[in-house]
């Protein structure tokens, strides 16, 4: 096979995939979660009154999505219906973690057959396209961590067809660092999952500690200006909702947790109905990182500070296994 229809094969399971997981996701267009409303309410407050509160003259910050919150602010801004559009940049969302992540087998070299098979699964995964649906945050932050990745990979590993210039490295160095700032801003663990991204690339690939510590410097900055602000005009650190979900110790929901991510796949992401052939499956998956080249390692990160953020809030109550949906 040439290389232009190696080229023409990946876009046309690029292409198949993505619409495939619009048009799954366009099945749950009428479902709803009431959390949005919570969202549009602050963006409302934000753009219409000039107060990013859920009620006028009380600080909490009720909300968990600054990046979405924007995004709505800037549709109530525009006399869009925010409600319907943020459906429609959810089902985009989605869509574009799908080509993302095909992208992502790309550049690690898989082979047509089993990346063809990724962007399958993707596209019939019922959990990815319920919550490319809901207008919710979901899909945006599974693209952040995808879009993380592949900027990530790009600076440690620089595509073949670039020359090495200091210019092109800064220049994917600082792509790196602000998609690594817009996963901090989709949810409240993004900036741990960003800083703990960082950590591990530059433990597997020490060799390249200078120019992550560009990609470190421009995430850092907007960063703490976020938390700056956050303190300054709410009084805390971290959102409210951060401490009504982590109470208590981090074990003692180990066994709700566990049984959370079970069910997660024995329900859907995997199809298999036994709790113990899921746990199988987990396993070997474990193992087959472990046969990962030592410096891909970083790119588990995210599934692994998921995991954390399981165990500290005790799963979730939302349909779909919204928490665990990202590392789907």
């Amino acid at each position: 096979m040439t290389t232009k229809q190696r080229i023409a094969a990946f876009a046309s399971v690029a292409l198949l995939a993505s619409v495939g997981l619009l048009l799954h996701a366009g099945c749950f267009f009428d479902s709803f979660i009431d959390d949005l409303f919570i969202t549009m309410r602050y963006a409302r407050n934000l753009a219409l009154e000039g107060q990013l509160v859920y009620n006028l003259g009380e600080r909490v910050e009720g909300f968990s999505n600054p990046a979405l919150t924007c995004l709505q602010v800037a549709l109530y801004l525009l006399r869009m219906d925010p409600y319907f559009w943020s459906k429609i940049a959810s089902m985009l969302f989605g869509a574009a973690t799908v080509l993302l992540t095909l992208w992502m087998c790309r550049r690690l070299r898989l082979s047509g057959p089993l990346t063809a098979a990724v962007g399958l699964l993707l596209a019939a995964n019922p959990f990815l396209a319920f919550w490319s649906s809901t207008g919710m945050e979901t899909s945006q932050f599974a693209f952040g961590l995808m879009l993380c990745a592949l900027t990530l990979h790009a600076v440690l590993e620089p595509p073949a067809d670039w020359p090495d210039s200091r210019r092109r490295a800064r220049l994917l160095a600082v792509l790196a660092g602000l998609s690594l700032f817009g996963l901090g801003i989709c949810r409240p663990e993004g900036p741990f999952i960003s800083v703990a991204f960082l950590a591990s690339a530059a433990v597997t690939n020490p060799r390249r500690w200078r120019i992550l510590a560009l990609t470190a410097a421009v995430f850092l900055v907007p960063t703490v200006a976020v938390f700056l602000l956050r303190h300054a005009y709410y009084g805390l650190w971290l959102p409210n909702t951060f401490y009504a979900k982590t109470g208590g110790s981090v074990f003692l929901p180990l066994g709700h947790t566990l049984g959370y991510i079970a069910r997660s796949l024995s329900h859907g992401f995997l199809w298999i109905q036994r709790w113990d052939l899921a746990a199988g499956v987990l396993l070997l998956s474990g193992l087959a990182a472990i046969t990962l080249p030592f410096r891909l390692w970083w790119l588990a990160t995210p599934i692994v500070c998921l995991v954390m953020v399981l165990l500290k809030v005790r799963g979730d109550w939302m349909p779909g296994y919204r928490l665990i949906c990202s590392a789907a």
